[in-house]
C-alpha cells in the first residue's frame, strides 16, 4: 500500500467542525473566592467535629488511674487511723525472716556423706543432703531418695522441708 505524497488538506470550516466535536460539551464551573472559602470552612468544621479516639482513650485511662490512686490513699489513711500496725509489722518481719532463711542464697551443708540414710538407717549407693532448716542455714542431714521425698518433704517437693523425728516409710512395713 502506498502512502500519498502529501497529507490531506483541510478546509478551515472542516477544521472548525472537528475542534467543536473534540471540545467538552459542558464547561467546568468556575469557583469564585467566596464559594471556595465556604468549602474550606465546611471541611475545617468537619475535621473539628471528628474526635481523636486515642486521645479519648488516654483521657479515660488517666481518669481511672487517678480514681484508683484516690481510693488507695483513702483506704491507707483510714487503715492508719484505725488499724494496729505493731502486730502487722511484727508478722511481716517474721515472714520476711522465714523467707530469707528458707529461700535465701544456697549454702553448703557440712555433711560428710557416708552412704547411710540417717532417716531409715539403710545403706545406699546414692544419698542426698536434705536442707531441713532452709537453704541459707548450713544444717542438714544425709537421706536416701525415698526418705528425702516422703519423710523430708511430706511427699511433695513444693512443701517446706522438715526434720523428721522418725522414718515415715517404716510405719508401712
Amino acid at each position: 500500500m502506498m502512502l500519498p505524497a502529501q497529507p490531506p488538506q483541510f478546509v478551515p470550516a472542516q477544521l472548525q467542525a472537528i475542534v467543536e466535536q473534540m471540545r467538552p460539551q459542558q464547561a467546568a464551573p468556575q469557583l469564585d473566592a467566596a464559594r471556595l472559602q465556604a468549602v474550606i470552612e465546611q471541611i475545617r468544621m468537619q475535621r473539628e467535629a471528628q474526635q481523636n479516639p486515642l486521645a479519648e482513650a488516654f483521657v479515660g485511662i488517666v481518669r481511672v488511674v487517678a480514681v484508683g490512686a484516690a481510693i488507695g490513699l483513702g483506704v491507707a489513711a483510714i487503715g492508719s487511723l484505725f488499724g494496729n500496725d505493731d502486730e502487722a509489722r511484727e508478722r511481716a518481719r517474721l515472714q520476711r525472716a522465714r523467707n530469707r532463711r528458707l529461700n535465701g542464697p544456697r549454702g553448703r551443708v557440712n555433711v560428710v556423706k557416708t552412704g547411710i540414710c540417717t532417716c531409715c538407717g539403710k545403706r545406699f549407693r546414692y544419698t542426698e543432703v536434705h536442707h531441713y532448716a532452709g537453704r541459707a542455714v548450713p544444717r542438714g542431714r544425709e537421706m536416701c531418695g525415698r526418705c528425702h521425698f516422703y519423710c523430708g518433704h511430706n511427699g511433695n517437693w513444693k512443701n517446706y522441708a522438715i526434720n523428721p523425728k522418725g522414718c515415715w516409710l517404716d510405719s508401712f512395713k
